[in-house]
Protein backbone atom coordinates (compact mmCIF):
# COMPACT_ATOMS: atom_id res chain seq x y z
CA UNK A 1 0.00 0.00 0.00
CA UNK A 2 1.05 3.60 -0.69
CA UNK A 3 1.78 5.85 1.97
CA UNK A 4 -0.20 8.19 2.69
CA UNK A 5 -2.80 5.99 1.21
CA UNK A 6 -5.01 7.66 -1.77
CA UNK A 7 -9.14 8.72 -0.94
CA UNK A 8 -9.93 5.23 -2.80
CA UNK A 9 -7.32 3.13 -1.23
CA UNK A 10 -8.79 4.46 2.16
CA UNK A 11 -12.61 3.93 1.76
CA UNK A 12 -11.98 0.30 0.28
CA UNK A 13 -10.09 -0.25 3.94
CA UNK A 14 -12.65 1.13 6.05
CA UNK A 15 -15.22 -0.94 3.98
CA UNK A 16 -13.19 -4.09 4.43
CA UNK A 17 -13.05 -3.65 8.29
CA UNK A 18 -16.98 -2.57 8.27
CA UNK A 19 -17.38 -6.11 6.57
CA UNK A 20 -15.44 -8.24 8.95
CA UNK A 21 -17.37 -6.70 11.63
CA UNK A 22 -20.88 -7.66 10.50
CA UNK A 23 -19.20 -11.41 9.38
CA UNK A 24 -17.86 -11.35 13.37
CA UNK A 25 -21.45 -10.39 14.34
CA UNK A 26 -22.95 -12.83 12.69
CA UNK A 27 -20.62 -15.17 13.58
CA UNK A 28 -21.18 -14.66 17.33
CA UNK A 29 -24.86 -14.58 16.82
CA UNK A 30 -24.94 -18.17 15.25
CA UNK A 31 -22.60 -19.36 18.09
CA UNK A 32 -24.93 -18.43 20.78
CA UNK A 33 -27.95 -20.33 19.10
CA UNK A 34 -26.06 -23.30 18.56
CA UNK A 35 -24.64 -22.99 21.98
CA UNK A 36 -27.73 -23.86 23.82
CA UNK A 37 -27.31 -27.31 25.62
CA UNK A 38 -29.76 -30.01 24.69
CA UNK A 39 -31.09 -30.23 28.28
CA UNK A 40 -32.32 -26.91 28.16
CA UNK A 41 -34.33 -27.70 24.87
CA UNK A 42 -35.72 -31.01 26.28
CA UNK A 43 -36.42 -29.55 29.62
CA UNK A 44 -38.65 -26.80 28.20
CA UNK A 45 -41.88 -28.78 26.86
CA UNK A 46 -41.32 -30.77 29.72
CA UNK A 47 -41.91 -28.12 32.47
CA UNK A 48 -45.17 -27.09 30.05
CA UNK A 49 -46.28 -30.46 30.32
CA UNK A 50 -45.74 -30.62 33.93
CA UNK A 51 -48.01 -27.03 34.34
CA UNK A 52 -50.21 -28.76 31.99
CA UNK A 53 -51.41 -31.63 34.22
CA UNK A 54 -51.12 -29.52 37.48
CA UNK A 55 -54.29 -30.01 38.02
CA UNK A 56 -54.56 -34.16 37.81
CA UNK A 57 -52.83 -35.62 41.43
CA UNK A 58 -52.77 -39.38 39.43
CA UNK A 59 -50.62 -38.23 36.89
CA UNK A 60 -48.10 -35.94 39.28
CA UNK A 61 -48.12 -39.21 41.20
CA UNK A 62 -47.67 -41.63 38.08
CA UNK A 63 -44.93 -39.47 37.44
CA UNK A 64 -42.94 -39.32 40.37
CA UNK A 65 -43.53 -43.35 41.43
CA UNK A 66 -42.46 -44.37 37.81
CA UNK A 67 -38.97 -42.89 38.49
CA UNK A 68 -37.98 -45.35 41.03
CA UNK A 69 -38.73 -48.62 39.18
CA UNK A 70 -35.94 -50.60 41.05
CA UNK A 71 -33.98 -51.10 44.39
CA UNK A 72 -30.32 -52.91 44.69
CA UNK A 73 -30.38 -55.73 46.89
CA UNK A 74 -27.29 -57.84 47.19
CA UNK A 75 -25.60 -56.29 44.11
CA UNK A 76 -28.31 -56.68 41.63
CA UNK A 77 -31.14 -54.31 40.86
CA UNK A 78 -34.81 -55.56 41.55
CA UNK A 79 -37.92 -54.37 39.44
CA UNK A 80 -40.33 -53.07 41.55
CA UNK A 81 -44.05 -52.54 41.41
CA UNK A 82 -45.65 -49.47 39.78
CA UNK A 83 -47.80 -48.45 42.43
CA UNK A 84 -45.17 -49.73 45.19
CA UNK A 85 -44.66 -46.55 46.65
CA UNK A 86 -47.95 -45.85 47.41
CA UNK A 87 -49.15 -48.80 48.67
CA UNK A 88 -46.00 -49.15 50.94
CA UNK A 89 -46.81 -45.71 52.54
CA UNK A 90 -50.13 -46.48 53.67
CA UNK A 91 -49.08 -49.98 54.61
CA UNK A 92 -46.38 -49.02 56.87
CA UNK A 93 -49.14 -46.40 58.21
CA UNK A 94 -51.40 -48.84 58.83
CA UNK A 95 -49.20 -51.45 60.68
CA UNK A 96 -48.05 -48.57 63.48
CA UNK A 97 -51.05 -47.30 63.63
CA UNK A 98 -53.23 -50.41 64.72
CA UNK A 99 -50.17 -51.85 66.13
CA UNK A 100 -49.64 -49.11 69.24
CA UNK A 101 -53.52 -49.37 69.45
CA UNK A 102 -53.40 -52.86 69.86
CA UNK A 103 -50.73 -52.61 72.27
CA UNK A 104 -52.68 -49.86 74.48
CA UNK A 105 -55.71 -52.31 74.13
CA UNK A 106 -53.45 -55.33 75.65
CA UNK A 107 -52.19 -53.24 78.56
CA UNK A 108 -55.42 -51.67 79.24
CA UNK A 109 -57.41 -55.23 78.74
CA UNK A 110 -59.49 -54.02 76.28
CA UNK A 111 -60.18 -56.06 72.58
CA UNK A 112 -56.36 -56.33 70.81
CA UNK A 113 -57.45 -59.14 68.93
CA UNK A 114 -59.73 -57.24 66.44
CA UNK A 115 -56.57 -54.64 66.39
CA UNK A 116 -54.92 -57.17 65.20
CA UNK A 117 -56.83 -58.35 62.48
CA UNK A 118 -56.68 -54.95 61.00
CA UNK A 119 -53.06 -54.94 61.21
CA UNK A 120 -52.76 -58.35 59.49
CA UNK A 121 -54.39 -56.67 56.60
CA UNK A 122 -51.70 -53.45 56.38
CA UNK A 123 -48.99 -56.63 56.41
CA UNK A 124 -50.52 -58.36 53.68
CA UNK A 125 -50.26 -55.28 51.80
CA UNK A 126 -46.69 -54.22 52.92
CA UNK A 127 -45.33 -57.85 51.89
CA UNK A 128 -47.45 -57.99 48.55
CA UNK A 129 -45.08 -57.69 45.67
CA UNK A 130 -42.91 -56.24 47.90
CA UNK A 131 -40.23 -59.51 48.81
CA UNK A 132 -37.61 -61.23 48.06
CA UNK A 133 -37.26 -64.68 48.29
CA UNK A 134 -33.15 -64.97 47.93
CA UNK A 135 -33.21 -62.62 51.04
CA UNK A 136 -35.47 -64.87 52.83
CA UNK A 137 -33.56 -68.39 51.76
CA UNK A 138 -30.41 -66.28 53.02
CA UNK A 139 -32.34 -65.93 56.66
CA UNK A 140 -33.15 -68.93 56.72
CA UNK A 141 -29.69 -69.96 56.99
CA UNK A 142 -29.11 -67.72 60.61
CA UNK A 143 -29.33 -70.27 63.49
CA UNK A 144 -30.95 -66.93 65.85
CA UNK A 145 -34.02 -66.67 62.63
CA UNK A 146 -34.77 -70.82 63.09
CA UNK A 147 -35.15 -70.56 66.34
CA UNK A 148 -37.12 -67.94 66.69
CA UNK A 149 -39.52 -69.53 63.97
CA UNK A 150 -39.66 -73.16 65.71
CA UNK A 151 -40.17 -70.99 69.58
CA UNK A 152 -43.02 -69.38 67.97
CA UNK A 153 -44.74 -72.77 66.57
CA UNK A 154 -44.74 -73.90 69.51
CA UNK A 155 -46.14 -71.54 71.24
CA UNK A 156 -48.86 -71.88 69.45
CA UNK A 157 -49.05 -75.67 69.82
CA UNK A 158 -48.98 -74.97 73.46
CA UNK A 159 -51.99 -72.78 73.07
CA UNK A 160 -53.96 -75.18 71.24
CA UNK A 161 -53.21 -78.03 73.72
CA UNK A 162 -53.82 -76.30 76.78
CA UNK A 163 -56.28 -72.86 76.18
CA UNK A 164 -56.90 -71.38 79.01
CA UNK A 165 -60.15 -69.44 76.61
CA UNK A 166 -61.40 -69.57 73.35
CA UNK A 167 -59.57 -67.07 72.23
CA UNK A 168 -56.22 -67.84 73.27
CA UNK A 169 -55.10 -70.23 69.82
CA UNK A 170 -56.39 -67.28 67.82
CA UNK A 171 -54.11 -65.02 70.05
CA UNK A 172 -51.08 -67.41 69.31
CA UNK A 173 -51.31 -67.54 65.76
CA UNK A 174 -51.29 -63.54 65.34
CA UNK A 175 -48.34 -63.84 67.59
CA UNK A 176 -46.29 -66.17 65.43
CA UNK A 177 -47.43 -64.31 62.47
CA UNK A 178 -46.22 -61.32 63.96
CA UNK A 179 -43.23 -62.53 64.86
CA UNK A 180 -42.37 -63.95 61.64
CA UNK A 181 -43.65 -60.95 59.61
CA UNK A 182 -40.77 -58.75 62.01
CA UNK A 183 -38.11 -61.55 61.27
CA UNK A 184 -38.45 -61.50 57.93
CA UNK A 185 -38.68 -57.53 57.68
CA UNK A 186 -35.14 -57.97 55.74
CA UNK A 187 -36.38 -59.80 52.89
CA UNK A 188 -38.87 -56.49 51.97
CA UNK A 189 -37.30 -54.76 49.64
CA UNK A 190 -38.93 -51.31 50.17
CA UNK A 191 -39.24 -50.11 53.53
CA UNK A 192 -38.55 -46.74 55.67
CA UNK A 193 -36.57 -46.67 58.75
CA UNK A 194 -39.10 -45.30 60.81
CA UNK A 195 -41.24 -47.97 60.16
CA UNK A 196 -38.63 -50.69 60.94
CA UNK A 197 -38.00 -48.54 64.61
CA UNK A 198 -41.58 -48.73 65.06
CA UNK A 199 -41.69 -52.41 64.63
CA UNK A 200 -38.89 -53.55 66.40
CA UNK A 201 -40.34 -51.09 69.33
CA UNK A 202 -43.50 -53.31 69.65
CA UNK A 203 -42.08 -56.83 69.03
CA UNK A 204 -39.88 -55.90 72.10
CA UNK A 205 -42.85 -54.31 74.05
CA UNK A 206 -45.36 -57.67 72.74
CA UNK A 207 -42.28 -60.08 74.74
CA UNK A 208 -41.86 -58.07 77.37
CA UNK A 209 -45.27 -57.63 78.17
CA UNK A 210 -45.51 -61.13 77.75
CA UNK A 211 -43.13 -62.70 80.57
CA UNK A 212 -44.29 -59.58 82.95
CA UNK A 213 -47.79 -61.53 82.37
CA UNK A 214 -45.87 -65.37 83.09
CA UNK A 215 -43.68 -63.92 85.71
CA UNK A 216 -45.21 -61.76 88.16
CA UNK A 217 -48.79 -61.46 86.65
CA UNK A 218 -51.51 -64.34 87.08
CA UNK A 219 -51.31 -65.89 83.25
CA UNK A 220 -51.58 -69.60 82.88
CA UNK A 221 -51.06 -70.00 87.13
CA UNK A 222 -51.07 -73.54 87.79
CA UNK A 223 -51.68 -74.42 84.38
CA UNK A 224 -50.06 -78.04 83.88
CA UNK A 225 -48.42 -78.62 80.45
CA UNK A 226 -47.73 -81.95 80.76
CA UNK A 227 -46.32 -84.77 82.50
CA UNK A 228 -44.04 -87.76 82.55
CA UNK A 229 -41.98 -90.17 84.41
CA UNK A 230 -38.35 -91.27 84.62
CA UNK A 231 -36.62 -94.04 86.48
CA UNK A 232 -39.97 -93.84 89.07
CA UNK A 233 -40.16 -90.06 89.27
CA UNK A 234 -43.14 -88.30 88.29
CA UNK A 235 -42.46 -84.84 87.16
CA UNK A 236 -44.18 -81.65 85.92
CA UNK A 237 -44.21 -79.34 83.03
CA UNK A 238 -45.85 -76.24 84.01
CA UNK A 239 -47.43 -74.07 80.76
CA UNK A 240 -46.66 -70.95 83.07
CA UNK A 241 -42.32 -71.39 82.47
CA UNK A 242 -42.57 -73.27 79.20
CA UNK A 243 -44.04 -69.75 77.89
CA UNK A 244 -42.24 -66.97 79.85
CA UNK A 245 -39.01 -69.20 78.83
CA UNK A 246 -40.24 -68.89 75.32
CA UNK A 247 -40.78 -65.46 75.36
CA UNK A 248 -37.67 -64.42 76.93
CA UNK A 249 -35.64 -66.91 74.35
CA UNK A 250 -37.39 -65.04 71.27
CA UNK A 251 -36.55 -61.61 73.27
CA UNK A 252 -33.16 -62.83 73.47
CA UNK A 253 -32.62 -63.95 69.97
CA UNK A 254 -33.86 -60.68 68.20
CA UNK A 255 -31.76 -58.75 70.61
CA UNK A 256 -29.09 -58.12 68.10
CA UNK A 257 -31.33 -57.04 65.35
CA UNK A 258 -32.69 -54.58 67.44
CA UNK A 259 -29.22 -52.96 68.00
CA UNK A 260 -28.69 -53.31 64.89
CA UNK A 261 -31.80 -51.51 63.86
CA UNK A 262 -30.72 -48.06 65.62
CA UNK A 263 -26.94 -48.40 64.92
CA UNK A 264 -27.28 -49.01 61.03
CA UNK A 265 -28.75 -45.38 60.27
CA UNK A 266 -28.30 -45.96 56.40
CA UNK A 267 -30.17 -49.27 56.40
CA UNK A 268 -27.62 -51.38 54.75
CA UNK A 269 -26.79 -53.96 56.66
CA UNK A 270 -29.42 -56.76 57.11
CA UNK A 271 -31.36 -57.00 60.87
CA UNK A 272 -31.30 -60.75 61.46
CA UNK A 273 -28.20 -61.75 59.38
CA UNK A 274 -24.76 -62.19 62.08
CA UNK A 275 -21.68 -61.15 60.56
CA UNK A 276 -22.72 -57.56 59.46
CA UNK A 277 -23.99 -58.57 56.05
CA UNK A 278 -24.85 -56.22 53.82
CA UNK A 279 -28.39 -56.20 51.62
CA UNK A 280 -26.44 -54.94 48.47
CA UNK A 281 -23.58 -57.45 48.00
CA UNK A 282 -24.78 -60.22 50.10
CA UNK A 283 -21.51 -60.51 52.07
CA UNK A 284 -19.57 -58.56 55.03
CA UNK A 285 -18.13 -56.03 52.73
CA UNK A 286 -19.49 -53.38 51.41
CA UNK A 287 -17.37 -54.00 47.68
CA UNK A 288 -17.26 -57.87 47.46
CA UNK A 289 -20.26 -59.47 45.92
CA UNK A 290 -21.38 -63.00 46.94
CA UNK A 291 -21.90 -64.36 42.87
CA UNK A 292 -24.12 -67.16 44.04
CA UNK A 293 -26.69 -64.34 45.62
CA UNK A 294 -26.09 -61.78 42.81
CA UNK A 295 -27.24 -64.68 40.54
CA UNK A 296 -30.22 -65.87 42.29
CA UNK A 297 -31.19 -62.03 42.39
CA UNK A 298 -30.78 -61.35 38.94
CA UNK A 299 -33.08 -64.51 37.77
CA UNK A 300 -35.60 -63.19 40.79
CA UNK A 301 -35.28 -59.91 38.74
CA UNK A 302 -36.03 -61.44 35.16
CA UNK A 303 -38.80 -63.23 36.76
CA UNK A 304 -40.40 -60.48 38.16
CA UNK A 305 -40.48 -58.27 35.25
CA UNK A 306 -42.27 -60.90 32.83
CA UNK A 307 -44.46 -61.42 35.40
CA UNK A 308 -45.21 -57.37 35.09
CA UNK A 309 -45.20 -57.81 31.33
CA UNK A 310 -47.79 -60.80 31.70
Amino acid sequence: MVFPPTRAAYEALINEVKLLKEENKQLRNEKKETGRSTLEVELEPETRDRKASRNSWAEIYHNNTVRRKSVKLLGQDVAMDEWLDWRVKWAQRGVGFFGLIAMMCLFAGGPTLEFCFIQLIFVGMLYYKNISYVIIKRLLREMNVVIIIILSVCNLCIEIARPITSTDSIAALLYMILVNGFVFLDAIKLKSRIFVIIAGCLFTLLNLYSIYGNTFGNWNKGVILFKYTIQGEENTVMKRSTQRSIYLQVLLFSMTAVYTMFKDKKMELMIFATGNIYRETGTASKHVEDKTFSMEIKLEKEKSVYQARV
